[in-house]
């Protein structure tokens, strides 16, 4: 038997936009409060280079990764970031998942309505963990893991916007079953397109920067080189605020559940070795959870059913 108990209701679709205007703003400001307090408290030593030439902006490391402050400012905003993102993340698998089940008309237990959701999920879980890696260690304290995580988040991030472009081409016009709300407008297609190009072309403006700045120690190269490395990341960070207008009106509901072993459960192995599944459950409305309940699970961690779990539930 389940039980569940309802701890926050926040019904209105209000609810969603901030979230992501949260999750991009405080990163987005983070940077810039971290650049200015190196420029500003610590001068010449947050811009020197090994080349000693001209340089007027810190890099990103220099700004967020050599003092305590700076660190703490950067690491926690990135941790809360990567918390509300992966509530984002979710609410596309749900959304992204129910239109192609509609679309390709296949289960969404098997073929491609399953697959690319799950792909959509996986890339966006695996860029903020890489995300996280390298904001939280930097490279002063352990340099491969830092390189490895900077590769991986340059990596999985384009993967992710490749894929969540491929998705918004194919399902722009589809509607979502009993409403008439469109996941992916025209304009914002557009505007992830143009971001994911900036994107692109910021990444190698900054190896070129940095490539030339190695060769030649030239002025102000190291400078550019870091108005690149901003533009990576703020482009980065405007392509995931898109959301802001994919999933603006999306309800949020908060569910605590408790689960417990079932008294006459029984399988082919004998009594007690039944299965619970639960862990993240999305769904259009509160009361559509409610009626669900737990057979229709997804995100689902398997326990053990003689353990008595808590989980969360998130409807969207």
């Amino acid at each position: 038997a389940v039980r569940s108990r309802e701890l926050l209701n926040m019904s209105s679709g209000s609810w969603m936009r901030p979230l992501a205007l949260f999750a991009s703003a405080l990163p987005a400001a983070a940077l810039l409060a971290c650049v200015c307090i190196a420029v500003h408290y610590r001068g010449e030593g947050a811009l020197a280079t090994h080349c000693r030439n001209v340089n007027r902006l810190p890099s990103i490391s220099a700004a967020v990764g050599q003092r305590s402050l700076e660190k703490r400012i950067w690491s926690v905003s990135i941790a809360v970031s990567c918390a509300l993102r992966l509530l984002v993340a979710a609410a596309y698998r749900q959304e992204i998942a129910a239109r192609l089940s509609a679309t390709w008309r296949v289960s969404d237990s098997c073929g491609a309505a399953s697959l690319i959701p799950g792909a959509h999920f996986g890339l966006g879980c695996l860029e903020l963990a890489s995300l996280l890696g390298l904001s939280v260690i930097a490279s002063t304290d352990n340099y491969a893991v830092h390189r490895n995580c900077f590769i991986t988040f340059l990596l999985s991030s384009f993967a992710y916007m490749l894929l969540h472009l491929w998705v918004a081409s194919r399902i722009r016009s589809k509607f979502i079953a009993g409403t008439q709300r469109v996941l992916f407008t025209t304009r914002c297609f557009l505007a992830k397109l143009l971001l994911l190009s900036a994107y692109c072309a910021s990444i190698l403006l900054a190896v070129y920067f940095y490539a030339r700045h190695q060769a030649y120690c030239e002025d102000m190269m190291y400078t550019y080189f870091a108005v690149a490395e901003y533009a990576v990341v703020y482009a980065n960070i405007l392509f995931h605020f898109t959301a802001y207008y994919d999933l603006g009106s999306l309800p949020i509901c908060l569910v605590l559940t408790r689960e417990f072993k079932l008294p006459s459960c029984k399988t082919a192995s004998g009594p007690g070795n039944c299965r619970y599944w639960g862990f993240l459950r999305l769904s259009h409305s509160c009361q559509h959870q409610r009626r669900t309940g737990y057979d229709s699970l997804d995100f689902a961690a398997e326990q053990p059913a003689s353990a008595v779990t808590h989980s969360i539930f998130v409807g969207l």
